[in-house]
């Protein structure tokens, strides 16, 4: 018996189009990814992570326990599994586009009726429905479509699509949460419905069965003949056809029984989970804002790619804002990262250059934070090891980027500096290389190490036992004067910054080149930055800054 998807096929195969196309998704098939993004976060979202929400909402509005709508949405599920089954013998009769359609469509209706109902029995049906939407859109219908249309890239764009169900956990629960503060419980849940929605109108318009039926190429390729395309098909209906694999043979292995259970047990254990987490911490204790960020804000994994920020263990993030031209310092406990991974290996491939202002970044971090006037005994002694790491190592790195030792003590040494300064916070270098970066471009540690010498240099006035500590933890020859030896640490770093390439403030400038006239705005504004309570000296003044930029000119 030959289906009518097999005779659409065939149809479509001989009119392919010579329209020009690429060997990328194509525009098509991007549109077609953003389907599946918004697909896959309905499938995600709808039947799990937004439970978080609307069992307290439900419980509050009408009553219901806990318990009892925990019980309907499990047994709601399983109901809508089953029904994903005739779902998928009417996608063999009417094709994939019909069923997602439909699938869309009945997902966009149940959510926006979530605002309707009132009663227990209609919930359960309604929940019913969301599951078997959610099953077809999400794992039968978009696959199919995805494989149409690119049947050597579907792993590709199932890769890209499935990124929905990451943005649904994470998101979900502060979107449903912000709706709920809508003036009527009828329109809680319409901007969650426009999801589903904008994915049903952009399958209408610009989605068909098969790429052929759009004037596309499969897999977006202008090379792919229609001999091509139909080799491809006619290879998996034969499969298909003469695969000595049949339902009865692959349910009586073993091992399929351990994928089912395995899989499925730990599918049913981390749902049940995920769509319980905000009602459990709050059942804890935490309030309603902690619980929605343990369940939004994902494990932190950070790997250093460069040894210098150590933004891989710190409660530290930047942002530049390009209307305001202002450089913003994010600092919150909630971004320090869970786990960290140091290798090594993903720093072999950092030129010499980047490698060299990296380093000469975490410099700045270590003799910043042992300056401060937040400056502790605990944060110095960190502080002081990092210096010690990076003044030995970065040259080593910056010479042979081969150096593999050197460039583990760099990561180390950054994980060191990094507890220092992010309790004992920066000063003058980061307030004037922030404004730098606004303004010109530069990247962080380039900024830094323009200033870095004289900004020591200017500091050491206050701090003339601070600065000696250090020339003397990095062996820097002193002749025991006061006067003269607070001031070795400086001249060492402008040696370094020297050799190490880093051109004058005069030659910086992405767009373009920094000049003196630029001093009084870029003065202005690291008057306004942060760090600046923390600086040694505070008698900074618009003046001091601009003697430092026409030094480091």
């Amino acid at each position: 018996m030959v289906n009518s998807t097999e005779i659409r096929l065939e149809d479509q195969l001989s009119k392919l189009e010579t329209a020009d196309a690429s060997t990328g998704f194509g525009t098509r098939g991007w549109i077609l990814i953003l389907i599946g993004w918004m697909c896959f976060y309905m499938s995600a979202s709808a039947v799990n992570d937004s439970l978080n929400v609307t069992i307290p909402l439900f419980k509050s509005l009408y009553g219901w326990s806990d318990g009892s709508i925990s019980r309907i949405a499990t047994y709601s599920g399983w109901v809508g599994a089953l029904l994903t089954l005739p779902a998928a013998m009417v996608m063999r009769k009417k094709g994939t586009r019909f069923v997602l359609l439909c699938s869309e469509a009945i997902m966009c209706f149940c959510v926006l009726m979530l605002g309707f109902i009132t009663d227990v029995f209609v919930y359960a049906l309604n929940f019913v429905m969301i599951t078997f939407a959610g099953n077809c859109i999400g794992q039968l219908a978009f696959g199919a479509l995805a494989s149409h249309w690119f049947p050597r890239k579907k792993g590709s764009i199932m890769g890209w699509a499935t990124v929905g169900c990451n943005l649904g956990s994470c998101t979900v629960v502060w979107l449903l949460a912000a709706s709920f503060t809508l003036p009527s419980v009828h329109l809680y849940f319409v901007p969650y419905c426009l999801i589903p929605a904008a994915a049903f109108i952009l399958t209408l318009l610009f989605i068909k069965d098969f790429p052929e039926e759009a004037g596309c190429y499969p897999d977006n390729d202008k090379q792919m003949t229609p001999e091509m395309a139909r080799k491809i098909y006619e290879e998996g209906q034969a499969y298909v056809k003469t695969s000595p694999w049949t339902t009865k043979k692959i349910l009586a292995l073993r091992q399929s029984w351990c994928i089912i259970f395995g899989l499925g047990i730990f599918q049913l254990c981390t749902m049940g989970i995920v769509s319980h987490i905000v009602p459990i911490l709050s059942s804890r204790g935490f309030t309603d804002e902690q619980a929605l960020i343990g369940m939004t804000a994902a494990g932190i994994f950070a790997i250093p790619t460069t040894a210098g920020t150590s933004s891989e263990i710190t409660n530290v993030a930047a942002l530049v804002d390009t209307k305001s031209v202002r450089k913003y310092v994010v600092i919150d406990n909630k971004i320090i990262a869970d786990k960290v991974i140091c290798d090594t290996e993903f720093t072999r491939t950092v030129p010499p250059g980047v490698m060299a202002v990296t380093g000469l970044d975490a410099i700045t971090h270590a003799l910043e934070s042992y300056v401060s006037n937040e400056a502790t005994y605990l944060t110095k002694y960190n502080s002081l090891r990092g210096l010690q790491i990076f003044h030995e190592n970065l040259p080593r790195v910056f010479k042979d980027g081969n150096d593999m030792e050197a460039r583990e003590n760099m990561m180390l040494g950054c994980i060191v500096v990094g507890f220092g300064f992010s309790n004992a916070n920066l000063g003058l270098v980061h307030a004037i290389a922030h404004t730098l970066s606004a303004h010109f471009g530069l990247a962080h540690g380039v900024a830094n190490a323009c200033v870095l010498p004289y900004v020591t240099e200017f500091n050491a006035e206050k701090t003339p036992k601070e600065m000696i500590e250090l020339a003397k933890a990095i062996d820097l020859p002193l002749t025991g004067k006061e006067e003269e030896d607070k001031y070795a640490l400086s001249r060492e770093l402008l040696c370094m910054v020297k050799e190490m390439g880093i051109k004058p403030l005069r030659e910086q400038g992405r767009e373009k080149k920094i000049t003196e006239a630029d001093f009084d705005i870029i003065a202005t504004d690291a008057l306004k930055e942060g760090p600046l309570h923390f600086n040694p000296r505070q008698d900074v003044t618009k003046e001091v800054i601009i003697d430092i930029l026409k030094k480091a000119f």
